[in-house]
């Protein structure tokens, strides 16, 4: 069953907790009589179908669920600081990579509004704070 961290947020503390990523689901490599024995655990209901058959994940797609869940740790472990609003940065990693604009404000630690120039708009986007860095035009 593969698990992310998340913070919570309770009314007196925050904690970090582990969560299911699919929650409902474990997946289980099995073959033969393992395939009755764990359909018999206790709560489990029956296996994911498609036409009367068991869905096989792909080894493939197990292990990018796994490289996902890695890269997702190291993005919740970051210490550094989010640029704070008027420095210009450039976002390094994701669909957005190489575009660079003016840290506008942040909305907890994904949610960041971004000034771009090119295009005279400001957005907000969810992007983890470690696809941002501060522009290499600012840094000495």
């Amino acid at each position: 069953m593969p698990l992310r961290k998340r913070l919570k947020q309770w009314s007196d503390r925050k904690k970090w907790v582990e969560e299911p990523l699919f929650p409902g689901y474990i997946f289980v490599n099995v073959t033969g009589r393992a395939y009755f024995d764990a359909i018999n655990v206790t709560g489990a209901v029956r296996y994911v179908a498609f036409q009367g058959e068991a869905v096989v994940v792909p080894d493939a797609q197990i292990e990018a669920i796994r490289i996902f869940l890695l890269q997702l740790e190291a993005e919740t472990k970051t210490e550094e600081p989010c640029p704070e609003p008027g420095v210009e940065v450039e976002i390094i990693a994701g669909p957005l990579a190489g575009i660079s604009g003016i840290m506008q404000g942040r909305k907890g630690h994904h949610k960041v509004t971004i000034y771009i120039e090119s295009v005279k708009q400001s957005i907000m986007v969810e992007i983890p704070r470690n696809n941002i860095r501060i522009s290499s035009s600012m840094q000495h």
